[in-house]
């Protein structure tokens, strides 16, 4: 299963999305051998954090797309990265995650919720437009968390990347909902009705 096109540009040269469990897990070995010595190491090492940070957000943002023989391989190949990290590059491993969490959850938050799919499905059905609703490729918010909530649940020798996780999780979740406007906004009933349905999926919803 691909890339979408709007994203090909920058994921292309990893191929088909199936394949990033893989390019994950084989690049947090590799760093798990890595030794900084000098200035030359640590630019090496630098250059492949940059890579499997960039491939780690493509993995949880692309996570819905995966079939589930591969969703298993996602969150054991994550899993080895941090582990990787903590383990060998302990400094480099909470800046990582941060990183991550951070692009991953604001893409999450940004998808469709269920209801909206629900209603844009009823929309296209009842137009006739199947075709261009598959073309749109949604994915819900709730498709996104089970990575988290997986990755959360596997077996570990070590407790304190797990965690780690959960820490960081709850401060990227407690930061953005500082920053939502919770008003509410009550009218009559009569002028309720006039609201455009669309829009009311909308409120609330945290903007960077």
């Amino acid at each position: 299963m691909d890339v979408p096109s709007e994203s090909k540009s920058k994921y292309e040269k990893y191929g088909p999305v199936s394949s990033l469990p893989t390019y994950v897990e084989a690049i947090g070995r590799i760093l798990s051998s890595m030794r900084i010595l000098d200035e030359e190491s640590l630019a090496t090492f630098q250059n492949r954090l940059l890579i499997i940070e960039e491939l780690s957000i493509s993995l949880v943002t692309h996570f819905p797309r995966l079939s589930e023989k591969y969703r298993g391989a996602a969150y054991h190949s994550f899993n080895e990265v941090l582990k990787s990290l903590h383990v060998r590059h302990y400094k480099w491993c909470r800046p990582f995650l941060e990183k991550v969490v951070q692009e991953a959850l604001t893409h999450t938050i940004a998808s469709p919720t269920k209801t909206e799919v629900d209603i844009l499905t009823e929309s296209y059905s009842s137009a006739g437009n199947e075709k261009e609703l598959k073309k749109l490729n949604l994915h819900t918010v709730q498709s996104y968390v089970k990575f988290w909530v997986n990755l959360t649940k596997l077996p570990t020798q070590h407790p304190e990347i797990t965690i780690l996780t959960y820490d960081i999780l709850m401060q990227w979740m407690l930061e953005t909902i500082r920053k939502l406007d919770l008003t509410l906004d009550f009218v009559d009933p009569e002028e309720a009705m006039e609201v455009d349905d669309a829009s009311i999926f909308f409120i609330s919803r945290p903007w960077p």
